[in-house]
């Protein structure tokens, strides 16, 4: 297997297997903006992740994979 990417990578690169993912939009509305998305098959587009299907009007340029969470102290 490829070693998993690190650091920014273009939308076209990300996975479209329901993967939650890191997603970024470059000057998006007030600014730019992180959130996280996931591909929904159906409609083919980036959706909001934890939501029942929420887009954006615009696609995200860039992905990277989400961080391992925090350990405990």
């Amino acid at each position: 297997l490829p070693p998993e990417p690190s650091g920014w990578q273009p939308i076209k690169t990300a996975p479209k297997n329901g993967t939650r993912i890191l997603v970024y939009f470059k000057k998006y509305v007030a600014g730019d903006r992180v959130t996280i998305m996931h591909y929904a098959w159906a409609e083919r587009i980036f959706v909001l992740s934890g939501t029942s299907g929420m887009r954006y009007g615009i696609q995200p340029s860039h992905w990277m994979p989400l961080p391992e969470p925090p350990g405990e102290k």
